[in-house]
């Protein structure tokens, strides 16, 4: 419930856009971050406000022409975005994020345990491939279904996208439609519906709605 202590800690402050991150959340993403070459040209814009584009694109569910003009133009975010999903960054910046929550909270850096959920989308026209639903029985209830492992501390460990609920290892627990649980995700318009053309690009974003999460809670109690 919100009330005057709840709205202080989570207040952000933000000048600009809610998805900004914040001098402390830049200072836990920052040196997770690929850096440029010494050789290479000075970038343009700030890797701040990449990440920043980025988050409102994933927030806002917006096409990245959509962009808005005070921050970097589409091509030079977009451009970043494909070069980070390409190499996994979003992938190596989320599993630093969970050991650094973990380990902030007393736990193990690797869980022993884990729940496997899932979520059905419905794709848009550029969407990718589409699967069928057995629990629905329905293409068009059900255009692709995503299977993340998710922690105990509702952190993201491992997603993909499928057709049926594939057993894990054993210590693992199979759990299908705790949405409360493990999808926080929800608010992210971006993931409302599927309009990514490739799984690539879909499973870096499901890693960056992760990120947000990440930062903003260990940013808030360091």
């Amino acid at each position: 419930m919100w009330n005057p202590t709840t709205r202080r800690q989570y207040s952000r402050n933000q000048p600009r856009y809610e998805t900004d991150l914040t001098d402390a959340e830049w200072a836990v993403i920052a040196p997770l971050l690929p850096q440029p070459a010494p050789r290479e040209r000075k970038p343009a814009w700030p890797l701040r406000e990449i990440i920043n584009a980025i988050f409102y694109v994933l927030r806002g569910g917006i096409p990245w022409r959509l962009i808005p003009k005070d921050l970097p133009p589409k091509s030079t975010v977009f451009g970043y975005f494909c070069r980070w999903r390409d190499c996994g960054v979003f992938t190596r910046i989320n599993h630093c994020l969970v050991m650094a929550d973990r380990e902030r909270t007393g736990r193990q850096v690797s869980p022993s345990a884990a729940v496997l959920d899932s979520q059905s989308v419905k794709i848009t026209e550029s969407g990718g491939p589409r699967g069928y639903d057995a629990g629905k029985r329905s293409k068009a209830a059900s255009d692709k279904q995503w299977s993340i492992w998710m922690d105990a501390l509702s952190c993201l460990i491992l997603n993909r996208p499928t057709f049926r609920i594939a057993m894990g290892p054993s210590r693992f627990c199979a759990c299908r439609g705790s949405h409360s649980r493990s999808w926080p995700f929800s608010r992210n318009r971006r993931l409302w519906k599927d309009p990514e053309s490739t799984i690539k690009s879909a499973k870096a974003f499901l890693y960056a709605a992760s990120i947000m999460t990440l930062v903003r809670r260990i940013a808030r109690r360091c």
